[in-house]
């Protein structure tokens, strides 16, 4: 077997959503494809050939290398398609195939697979028992869907059907390790299987500074840029806020600003209601580059979550902002990842989302830093890539399979040594030595997501 920090490990990622970049989750599994193709590892990616798409396809060349590792898995042909509607479990059926079929021709040293979609695991799960590779479990979200916090679902409590919990139980019980994109989260995951713990950690989303390479400077007017969906998430304090900034003498209704996303007709209504159209503009959802660019020429990139529950979600929007170095402001619940973590690392503004005028003051502070000069060295989101740049997810990354590699020659041959690393590992997670004590990338049993 390959060494677990050499460059020629060769890792098999199941990933229904992946390339072409139809989302969020599929930007998420590109970027991380990519970023294990730049450390020099080899790459087979299978993913759903056939998803919802929120982006306009894209076909640019930074993505050629990714697009040579995929390997599109349908989930029924032609005409059956539209009349099994079964697609998560034959999709998952076909996937196991197509890695069958190419571990005749090669040896990996590690699966991943990630969740979202919840069957995203299935294939792993079904080949877990045979393949004798180690295999990392990435949970994105709380699964089931129900289980996640409201107003999305309906808390961890939340009863669930047999097949999905002997599904979650057997997932969780199979994979090696299982990794998440924020303490909170995994926290949260712990509450409803919390014999992970000993094997899970915290891995963020990954920043790619080369996919924004060329892009031009920053607009002339003072631009904040809000790009994704508003479900559930109140826009209106905000634009109240903004609306009173835009009176602020300094200001005199010199700024704009600009939502990019589907069903922005809420936003419109909002827009024309405050007589704001002179200073708010919609625009409808271009390609994830064309999107990222919008981002880059802003002065300041808006994230605004829901105001419910326990702020328990990395929005992988933040990444993207870190890879264009844009100020963030972000309302967020009080103690929720993103607001800890702009708090205790800087690159932006966290605020309560419900306070006027707490958000229009945090307007008046970006924007007169933007007018003296000392906007991006006071506020740059990039002082966030320590945390989020390729090089510290691929050694937390390297940790991971180091950790469950050792000894590990079969599945079959589970040995209580192995086990026993595992058990070292949690221990060695408090204090992690390859990433920083930040509250969003601790790999501690003790905070985050």
């Amino acid at each position: 077997m390959n060494g677990a920090t050499g460059t020629n490990v060769r890792v098999l990622l199941f990933s229904p959503y992946c390339y072409p970049l139809t989302g969020a989750e599929a930007i998420v599994s590109a970027k991380l494809a990519i970023t294990l193709l730049n450390a020099g590892l080899e790459v087979d990616v299978i993913t759903h050939s056939e998803v919802a798409r929120y982006y306009p396809e894209t076909d640019g060349p930074f993505w050629s290398r990714l697009r040579d590792a995929l390997h599109p898995v349908p989930a029924l042909p032609g005409a059956t398609r539209h009349i099994l509607r079964s697609t998560p479990l034959v999709w998952s059926l076909r996937a196991l195939r197509c890695a069958r079929r190419l571990m005749t021709r090669a040896r990996y040293d590690v699966i991943i697979s990630r969740a979202t979609p919840q069957y995203g695991h299935l294939p792993a799960l079904l080949l877990s028992g045979s393949a004798g590779v180690p295999w990392v479990a990435n949970w994105s979200d709380p699964m089931p869907p129900a289980k996640a916090p409201p107003p999305y679902g309906l808390g961890p409590e939340a009863r669930i059907g047999y097949l999905a919990k002997t599904y979650l139980d057997a997932v969780c019980r199979k994979a090696d390790w299982h990794t998440f994109p924020a303490e909170r989260l995994r926290s949260y995951f712990l509450r409803y299987q919390p014999s992970i713990r000993a094997k899970s950690s915290v891995i963020p989303h990954v920043a790619v500074i080369g996919i924004n390479a060329g892009i031009a400077g920053r607009d002339e007017v003072f631009t904040i840029s809000c790009s994704g969906s508003l479900t559930h998430r109140d826009p209106t304090p905000f634009l109240k806020a903004f609306r009173s900034f835009l009176d602020t003498p300094a200001v005199s209704g010199m700024a704009r600003a600009i939502f990019t996303g589907p069903t922005l007709a809420g936003i419109k209504q909002l827009v024309a209601r405050m007589a704001l159209e002179e200073w708010v503009t919609t625009e409808d959802v271009g390609t994830y580059e064309n999107v990222l660019a919008r981002t880059a020429t802003s002065h300041v990139a808006l994230n605004i979550e829901t105001q419910e529950g326990e702020g328990i979600f990395l929005p992988s929007k933040i990444a993207d902002i870190v890879q264009t170095g844009t100020p963030i402001l972000t309302l967020s619940p009080r103690g929720g990842t993103v607001h800890e973590l702009l708090q205790h690392s800087g690159g932006g503004i966290a605020v309560g989302g419900s306070d006027v005028e707490e958000i229009r003051a945090a307007l008046v502070c970006l924007y007169q830093a933007w007018r003296d000069g000392s906007l991006m060295a006071r506020y740059g989101s990039d002082r966030l890539l320590s945390l989020f740049g390729e090089d510290t997810v691929m050694e937390s990354y390297r940790r991971v399979f180091r950790t469950i590699r050792v000894g590990v020659s079969s599945r079959t041959q589970m040995t209580t040594s192995v086990r026993e690393s595992q058990a070292a590992a949690t221990r060695e997670t408090d204090t992690v030595e390859d990433v920083p004590p930040d509250p969003v990338i601790q790999y501690s049993a003790k905070a985050r997501h």
